[in-house]
């Protein structure tokens, strides 16, 4: 046998081998990208319902300290006041990036299973 068929088999065999890796790796970054939108929808669903429940909490907290505190607009100043320190909190632990390292160690762990 020439030594150009051994080269062409060799070459053909190498190709056939990229193209399997190549599919493989399709679908590995397809899983694993589907995996990485499952969790953000399910984290943005739970995200609207857990608002959803701050502001029914927050309006119901702020009706009973208005009929404790006998006034129409207490409770609701309180409350607010609450949310306005829980706001600067979150603002202020955004601006040192400890969040931001906290979602990344987290996309990397649900991106690494």
């Amino acid at each position: 046998m020439p030594k150009y068929f051994l080269i062409s088999a060799l070459l053909d065999k190498l190709t056939d081998y990229l193209k399997i890796r190549g599919d493989q790796l399709k679908v590995d970054v397809l899983a694993r990208l589907a995996k990485v939108l499952a969790y953000a929808i399910v984290f943005v669903l739970i995200g609207f319902l857990g608002i959803f429940f701050l502001i029914f909490a927050g309006f119901t907290f702020s009706i009973y300290l208005n009929e404790v505190l006998e006034s129409t607009y207490l409770g609701y100043l309180i409350v607010t006041g609450i949310i306005f320190l829980k706001l600067v909190i979150i603002f202020l632990l955004l601006k040192t990036g400890k969040v931001q390292k906290w979602l990344e160690k987290l996309l990397i762990n649900i991106i690494d299973e």
